[in-house]
């Protein structure tokens, strides 16, 4: 039987000498790999009582020496990585068309927080168990068939754009940008007649897009707030609720800005280039600022 004491610990007050601490918390005598509990050290208890992680036997004897265990994690870990990314590429190989929503949902969770996590959830089912349920992926070709026919609505609105006549609209932004202005707007309106007296039907705000942004060149189209389109290359291309009436309306404005934007100052009372109430009466008259005229080349 091995010896599991040392006669250094037997040097005490009995022998007239000074109690020896031992060195290290590892040892092999009980013919395994002991070792302290971290949490208390060794000593079974802490501030608070008893300690919890070791329950108070001070330590734990192990068949190897730490080193290796932890060797031994990192491989188990590697090892599980290797199986999720193993599930993961069987899972793409059989349906690259829910995976690539996956990817695509997961980079937008990603990128906008706050808006939820289904994309990784069902990822991580993906990585644990190498599938889906039928109810997830019932789920994930749902949204799939929804932006099947989204990406065809849009197409087709694509296709079926109108043609815009936006020369003018251009050379009225270049006259003012060459007369040095930085910050191009034009404020376009188309009225109705209502009871022998004409009225605001829409009033449209039109904005070239930034040279060094994604749509060099184009023309956004708002109402308010609302965003309904841009003009890219001659062609409207609206979103879904702009509708039909006002489309035809943005068009019509934009053929003729001069004169959509004095019925824009006529009807609201205010300059359809910078927004500003007309009080002079010549400009009310007119219905656009004498400066603001001269600058866009009206």
């Amino acid at each position: 039987m091995t010896d599991i004491f040392n006669i250094d610990d037997l040097e005490g007050a009995e022998f007239g000498g000074a109690p020896v601490a031992r060195g290290p918390v590892t040892y092999t005598e009980l013919g395994g790999h002991y070792e302290a509990c971290p949490k208390c050290r060794g000593t079974g208890q802490t501030r608070w009582g008893v300690c919890f992680k070791c329950q108070g036997k001070k330590g734990k004897t192990f068949v190897q020496p730490a080193g290796v265990r932890a060797a031994n994690r990192e491989k188990a870990a590697d090892r599980r990585d290797l199986a999720r990314g193993e599930r993961v590429v069987a899972f793409k190989d059989a349906h690259p068309a829910e995976w690539a929503w996956l990817e695509s949902r997961v980079a937008w969770e990603v990128k906008e927080p706050g808006r939820g996590v289904f994309g990784q959830s069902l990822v991580q089912g993906i990585m644990r168990y190498g599938d889906l349920t039928e109810r997830q992926l019932a789920a994930v070709r749902t949204n799939l068939a929804k932006r099947a026919a989204a990406l065809e609505a849009a197409g087709q609105r694509v296709a079926t754009a109108p043609k815009i006549e936006v020369a003018r609209i251009e050379q009225a932004f270049a006259t003012a940008a060459a007369n040095g202005l930085k910050r191009l707007t034009l404020r376009l309106a188309t009225t109705t007649v209502v009871d022998g007296k004409e009225t605001l039907k829409h009033a449209f705000t039109f904005t070239p897009a930034p040279a060094t942004g994604k749509n060099p060149g184009a023309t956004y189209v708002k109402e308010g707030t609302e965003y309904l389109g841009k003009v890219v290359a001659g062609v409207f291309r609206c979103v879904a609720t702009c509708g039909d009436e006002r489309r035809d309306d943005v068009v019509a404005a934009a053929s003729d800005p001069a004169q959509a934007a004095i019925a824009y100052g006529k009807v609201l009372g205010q300059c359809g280039i910078c927004a500003r109430t007309l009080t002079d009466p010549e400009s009310i008259a007119r219905g656009i600022g004498p400066v603001c005229a001269a600058n866009y080349g009206f």
